[in-house]
């Protein structure tokens, strides 16, 4: 679809054979009267040259090329040349899915550390017929009749004029900005027709809340929250009870974390690596009415192929040499590892080790652990969670970051999956961290041959699962588009949901392709819009 200066000045718009990929329909109705593109309203159109045979109500156009005349093309905001998926509704003709990505606009897009992500979305976005553009929330008013933002052109990235979104999906990097944007216009666009993806950083404890009550509880770690206000520390007993209630789903911490919003643990350019085999993953749609149930719901079980029951922490005897207990300290909302401490406990003492100083512990007696976590953590809250004594691979941490696309309303796809091997000597795996990838499957390979793993369907299951049981938990937040789950395994086999992120990172450079995860939200774009409205 393109601006014709050429056309004639008594036409609005031509259609024209773009191929041979459909044939004409001889008994196609009347031309379309009138046209709009991504979330404009229709205006009146004159279409000549009907060779091309529009398709069907509610089928996509795969045959016509469109052309515009500069006035109609002004009226509707469109300014470059790309390729729209196009379906006829009686007389009225739709072209999109228009996708809004709204990032915090403060550098240039070939100057934002996610710039290699996001010139493959575009480019995937355009081989299945969607047309992506960044924007800001300042550049994206709900009342006004166009948007602006930066689409990328063949000479690179080009800010102007576009049409108003048929779905928007929030990239801030601050939970405070994301929040009050999603505040302000979130219902606003809604009620225009706009998909509103999830709008909310999903904390470590709101996560551990949506899941806690659910078949999957058993594969959660016993977690506590402390908040700056409460006095002791879970170091011994059961860590379940917690100092203080939970806070709201999607509420942010006071001093958080704001620099990034990208996941905690997220992959550089978080997509498979160079040598990592793309995963296809199996979609799985939820069950017709189902609906969600406790942790005893008997209709919502879990395959057993996922794993044996987790249960709580299991307090194992510990090894020749090993701490009686450890603890992870981890930001409630935190990105990258960073803030997270390690506890160990030796008698009266406990040994507090940083992410920045995995090897240099700080001897803390325990009676003064929450005045100096305090200190550190300001008025920050965290979650405490017991070292479940996770697998090793060569004697250095091992995890699994699976990334999930929720292709279309209520199924759900695996679309990578990769190994993150820490650094030796660090209790953390996370790329931010020295860690580095390994291809899944290569990993569970290398660990079979000193203990049982489960097959990787069974972690792409329970991935899945977490993503379901979300979705339900925080539907008031919106679609959620994608997650990142991370999962640990322990020396019995057993699989455990360490975090899940709503926003996955998508820092770094490329593999030199377009990554799965961008085919696959390319591809979700496509099959959530339609014309009308959202599902």
């Amino acid at each position: 679809m393109l601006v014709d200066p050429a056309l004639p000045s008594g036409l609005a718009c031509l259609v024209l054979p773009g191929g041979a990929r459909r044939r004409p329909d001889p008994t196609a109705a009347e031309p379309p009267k009138a046209l709009a593109i991504g979330g404009t309203l229709p205006i009146p159109v004159t279409c000549l040259g009907q060779e091309a045979a529009l398709s069907p109500a509610g089928e996509p156009e795969e045959a016509a090329a469109l052309r515009l005349a500069p006035a109609v093309a002004e009226a509707l905001a469109w300014t470059e040349p790309a390729i729209l998926t196009l379906v006829r509704s009686g007389s009225l003709l739709f072209a999109g899915p228009v996708v809004a990505v709204v990032t915090d606009g403060r550098t240039r897009p070939e100057d934002d550390p996610r710039a290699p992500f996001f010139v493959e979305l575009a480019r995937a976005a355009q081989a299945v017929g969607a047309f992506v553009y960044l924007t800001e929330p300042s550049a994206l008013d709900p009342g006004a009749p166009a948007a602006s933002g930066w689409a990328l052109t063949p000479a690179g990235w080009r800010y102007g004029r576009r049409p108003p979104p048929n779905a928007i999906v929030p990239r801030l990097r601050s939970r405070r900005a994301e929040r009050a944007v999603a505040d302000r216009w979130t219902a606003a666009w809604r009620a225009r027709g706009a998909i509103v993806f999830h709008t909310r950083f999903l904390s470590k404890w709101a996560v551990y809340e949506a899941l806690s009550d659910t078949p999957l509880s058993r594969h959660l770690p016993p977690t506590a929250l402390l908040r700056p206000e409460a006095g002791g520390f879970p170091l011994s007993g059961a860590p379940g009870a917690a100092e203080a209630g939970p806070p709201d789903v999607g509420e942010e911490a006071a001093g958080g974390d704001a620099e990034s919003g990208e996941a905690a643990g997220g992959a550089a350019g978080s997509g498979v690596p160079a040598g990592v085999p793309p995963d296809q993953g199996d979609a799985e749609g939820d069950p017709a009415g189902a609906k969600p149930g406790g942790a005893r719901a008997a209709a919502e079980t879990l395959p057993s192929d996922i794993g044996g029951p987790g249960g709580a922490f299991a307090g194992e005897a510990p090894a020749a040499g090993r701490p009686a207990v450890a603890w992870f300290v981890k930001p409630e909302y935190g990105s990258e590892g960073r803030g997270i401490w390690r506890l160990e406990r030796r008698g009266d003492e406990a040994i507090a080790f940083s992410a920045r100083s995995p090897l240099l512990g700080v001897r803390v007696p325990t009676a003064a652990l929450t005045r100096f976590l305090r200190r550190r953590r300001g008025e920050r809250r965290y979650v405490v969670q017991p070292d479940l004594r996770l697998a090793r691979l060569d004697g250095r941490p091992v995890d699994f970051r699976l990334l999930v696309v929720q292709e279309a309303p209520g199924t759900f796809r695996v679309v990578s999956a990769v190994a993150r091997l820490g650094p030796p000597g660090h209790f953390l795996t996370n790329l931010a961290q020295a860690g580095i990838l390994l291809p899944a499957t290569e990993a569970l390979r290398r660990l079979a041959e000193g203990q049982p793993v489960p097959a990787l369907s069974a972690m792409k299951r329970l991935a899945r699962e977490a993503a379901r049981w979300l979705q339900r938990r925080t539907a008031e937040a919106g679609p959620l588009l994608e997650l990142g789950v991370d999962i640990g395994l322990d020396a019995a086999g057993r699989l455990w949901i360490i975090e899940v992120n709503a926003k996955p990172s998508k820092r770094g450079p490329g593999g030199g392709g377009i990554r799965p995860s961008a085919r696959a939200l390319a591809r979700a774009f496509v099959r959530w819009w339609t014309p009308a409205g959202p599902p």
